[in-house]
């Protein structure tokens, strides 16, 4: 980096590796890490309706709350711990689904046996993903790593107004995360933390809707316009 002027970082991490490789403060800009927020948003009605219908076809009713994970079944994401967790809250009226594959699956269906309220989904293409997100009331996170560096689910999860659960070990945590407000960072590895976290989202106090309502909020300034002005600003 000593043949380069600046910088721009995607978040408190990312200015965090610059300094520390020897960057100055006055030579990094943000430009934050972004999906388009638009392709969640838009269609709204349309999703809803396809994820309620998905919903029905597993036998979740309507008025109960789902814990969503999305990504490969392999250890960096961590499943496994997301399923410990979900079966140590044991909430009434309470869902937990799995969309994609991965090694881990056979395992993860395998301690998930006769539980009628743990669900396995596909892999879905990414034309399906702003239906497949509105099926959960929490999408959750629950990567351990290496090499979790961001997690852009949280970002398409926000977009379409969906609290958040998240471990600490994913780069968007400090960001995207604001606990009680738009939903909850865990200690990644610590299944007692994630149950406790999950256990507050699912209890009758916390209204997921709000928490949905200011994730969407917040994403907004996480977009491609506020990169483009950052690049025009600072070049």
């Amino acid at each position: 980096y000593t043949h380069c002027d600046g910088a721009f970082f995607v978040g408190d991490h990312n200015k965090a590796y610059f300094l520390k490789h020897g960057f100055k403060e006055k030579e990094l800009f943000f430009a934050p890490h972004a999906i388009d927020n638009d392709r969640f948003s838009t269609n709204e009605d349309e999703a809803c309706a396809t994820a309620l219908q998905w919903r029905a076809e597993m036998g979740i009713d309507a008025t109960d709350k789902v814990v969503l994970f999305v990504g490969k079944f392999e250890p960096k994401k961590n499943p496994l711990l997301l399923l410990d967790a979900f079966r140590h809250v044991n909430q009434t009226n309470s869902h937990l689904v799995f969309v994609g594959n991965g090694f881990l699956e056979e395992q993860m269906r395998e301690v998930a046996e006769g539980q009628m309220n743990i669900h396995f989904m596909p892999f879905q293409n990414q034309q399906a993903m702003p239906s497949v997100y509105r099926m959960g009331d929490v999408i959750a996170l629950p990567s351990q790593g290496p090499g979790e560096t961001w997690g852009l689910v949280i970002n398409e999860a926000m977009a379409c107004k969906r609290a958040v659960l998240v471990s600490n070990r994913a780069g968007c945590a400090p960001n995207l995360v604001e606990d009680g407000l738009n939903g909850y960072v865990f200690a990644s590895g610590s299944k007692e933390d994630c149950a406790d976290k999950l256990s507050r989202m699912l209890g009758s106090q916390c209204n997921l809707k709000e928490m949905g309502e200011a994730g969407r909020r917040k994403i907004e300034k996480w977009s491609f316009e506020e990169i483009v002005k950052s690049l025009e600003s600072n070049i």
